[in-house]
């Protein structure tokens, strides 16, 4: 079996996948009414429950008697294997469904549901709620289609996991986490993919922070701080230890990248290594261009990497 060809395979299905339900998203906008508004119409076995951050809503092992739905607010899904391991399965917000393995048998809750922020739930008792879905194609349809969404996020981090480096993996999972303004979920990353050996240590960040703050003033052209360039390896170590050579106001093309980095053939993979750069602008990503002169991409948006560019060659 060729597994690169097959990884290469599944990962484009899961990027189409992923493409259909933009699609089916955006032509429903606007249409489809909250399934707050469709459970307005359970009358039996239902309730409304408010939580505070940090409380527990169920535990691993307990009877999966009901199933939820968010009004406001945002919780965090997780199992933990017999190892004693914590994995976070799915962090749904408003509007989303959890603990669904309730309608399909599971006696026993196989996840833990706890409080990000302070959030506003139904709980629907499972024979209402699959009375409910029987009644309801409207809710029913709604019901499928928030499932099948998350099931094609979990299918996308699957492939994450099998196919991608450790520095894109914790880039992805920093970008959502960063989104959620969860700091503990934000250091549990970092302990997952670097070391469990996280420490509150704010001070160490002064230097640089002094010398960021001095480069969007105009005062600084190079960083002197060390690097940590851990979560890199093989070629996408060898062009993120190029990007520093690129000097202030000045760019580089992939193209050049990739040869100065010891392939000239991989013009994609180093576009892929800047993409990943877990330290972007003291690591200058954000001066590889492409051959025709345009900006190409950014981990921060084409208009992030055009406002640095500008920053440098006004200087």
């Amino acid at each position: 079996m060729d597994f690169q060809a097959n990884g290469d395979w599944y990962c484009g299905r899961i990027s189409r996948m992923a493409k259909l339900k933009k699609a089916v998203i955006v032509k429903r906008a606007g249409t489809d009414p909250y399934v707050s508004t469709l459970l307005e119409k359970v009358t039996v076995g239902k309730k409304e429950l408010s939580f505070r951050k940090g409380e527990k809503i169920f535990s691993q092992g307990d009877p999966a008697d009901s199933i939820y739905f968010i009004q406001t607010g945002r919780i965090k899904i997780t199992v933990v294997s017999t190892a004693g391991k914590e994995a976070v399965l799915a962090m749904p917000g408003p509007h989303d469904f959890f603990g669904e393995g309730a309608l399909v048998n599971q006696s026993l809750r196989v996840s833990t549901a706890d409080v990000l922020e302070s959030s506003t739930v139904f709980r629907i008792d499972k024979r209402a709620m699959i009375r409910s879905l029987h009644e309801q194609s409207e809710l029913s349809e709604k019901f499928m289609a928030l499932l099948l969404t998350r099931n094609i996020d979990l299918e996308e981090d699957l492939c994450d996991q099998l196919f991608n480096h450790s520095e894109k993996r914790l880039a992805r999972v920093l970008l959502k986490l960063a989104r959620l303004r969860d700091h503990d979920l934000v250091l549990e990353g970092l302990a997952r993919d670097v070391s469990p050996r996280i420490l509150r240590a704010p001070a160490r960040l002064d230097g640089v922070a002094r010398e960021i703050d001095e480069y969007f003033a105009g005062r600084r052209r190079m960083f002197d701080v060390p690097l940590d360039l851990q979560l890199s390896h093989g070629f996408r170590r060898a062009v993120l230890s190029r990007l520093r050579e690129i000097g202030y106001g000045k760019t580089a093309s992939y193209a050049a990248i990739a040869k100065a980095a010891g392939n000239p053939k991989a013009v994609r993979a180093a576009g892929s290594a800047c993409a990943s750069n877990p330290l972007p602008v003291v690591v200058p990503c954000h001066r590889v261009v492409r051959s025709d002169g345009t900006i190409g991409q950014y981990v921060g948006g084409a208009d992030a990497k055009r406002a640095l560019l500008t920053l440098e060659g006004s200087a």
